[in-house]
């Protein structure tokens, strides 16, 4: 019952229905402009969760229905690599990064929280 789960969820929620309804849209409107081979269409839409990926694949095999097999291949194939290569992100760049913004950003923005301020009164 945090605020923090709270928001969590709404955020996957609300994302999980927009995102399916944006992702289709956009996978559909790329199919119909023809610059793009369908193999790339299929690994373009495996870069979000399983729903977004479900959601442009189910718009992509209608529009190329020829394809619909490859492009759920392809698909599945980008996501297990995009969550593969995330974790190593996350590890050797996120968190890095993280503890270099934080020791050059908590000392100014530290002290524009209630906390912050009385800290700072007290040295």
């Amino acid at each position: 019952d945090s605020p923090e789960a709270q928001g969590s969820l709404s955020v996957y929620i609300v994302g999980g229905m927009v995102g399916t309804i944006y992702f289709g849209f956009m996978a559909s409107m790329a199919a119909a402009t023809g610059l793009f081979h369908p193999y790339a269409l299929g690994m373009a839409s495996g870069v979000g969760a399983g729903i977004l990926m479900s959601s442009a694949v189910a718009a992509l095999s209608e529009v190329m229905p020829a394809y619909a097999d490859q492009i759920a291949a392809m698909a599945s194939a980008s996501e297990t690599i995009s969550g593969i290569d995330g974790i190593y992100m996350a590890i050797f760049i996120g968190v890095p990064l993280c503890n270099v913004l934080y020791r050059k950003l908590e000392p100014t923005l530290g002290r524009l929280t209630k906390t912050g301020r009385e800290l700072a009164g007290k040295n």
